[in-house]
């Protein structure tokens, strides 16, 4: 699996759950297309985003073409709460951090890590979660 397609993956898994469903929030992977068109369009439908990113691979082991080792899984909440918290049935950055750490502990080989909200500025809060996974990465795919 490449670093693509396991933010591709997280990001059709997340979609997937109800509660993030049901509190309007947007997923994207840091890969597709134009990231900063896609979460501009999230943030204006609906203030908040969480983009899934893969910023680091750490090998554990190889053989031949096979590489195993630890991918570092990196959920970026941003959210406008003058905007978000408007809408019925919102969640907050943090709320859905803590969401995406629940649901990391059913994907195979995720060890959650850590949950971080910088302090609010100008451009809203932003929340941090942090998942390793163990992955066999393959850059054929």
């Amino acid at each position: 699996m490449t670093l693509a397609a396991l933010q591709r993956a997280l990001v059709v898994s997340l979609l997937a759950d109800p509660w993030i469903a049901e509190h309007g929030a947007a997923v994207v992977a840091e890969d597709q297309g134009d990231t900063e068109a896609a979460i501009d369009g999230a943030m204006a439908r609906a203030g908040i985003v969480a983009v899934v990113v893969t910023p680091g691979f750490t090998v554990t082991s190889h053989d031949g073409d096979t590489v195993a080792g630890r991918a570092d899984v990196r959920a970026a909440i941003y959210e406008e709460p003058a905007l978000n918290r408007t809408r019925a049935g919102y969640c907050t950055a943090l709320q859905l951090g803590e969401r995406i750490l629940i649901l990391s502990r059913a994907w195979p080989g995720a060890t959650p890590e850590s949950l971080r909200q910088e302090p609010a500025g100008e451009s809203g809060v932003t929340v941090t979660a942090a998942i390793s996974m163990q992955i066999i990465h393959d850059t054929t795919e």
